[in-house]
């Protein structure tokens, strides 16, 4: 399988998958890519996640809904 194979086969997954997903690039922590449910998690298109780095203040929560 080419590399362009297996990115493809990354990017069919992470359109099906319900939970969000987000790719960051080592060592920089930079997001790389997101899926449909991290941007409906996130609240947030592809061009205000994606360039992103670690330290952004993500409206994330825990499974109980706290901060």
């Amino acid at each position: 399988m080419t590399i362009e194979s297996h990115e493809q086969v990354l990017l069919a997954a992470m359109r099906e998958i319900s939970e969000g997903v987000l790719v960051w690039s080592v060592p920089g922590g930079t997001v790389l890519i997101r899926n449909e449910a991290a941007g409906r998690i996130l609240g947030a298109s592809p061009a205000e996640v994606e360039g992103q780095n670690l330290d952004y203040p993500w409206p994330l929560a825990d499974e109980d809904g706290t901060p």
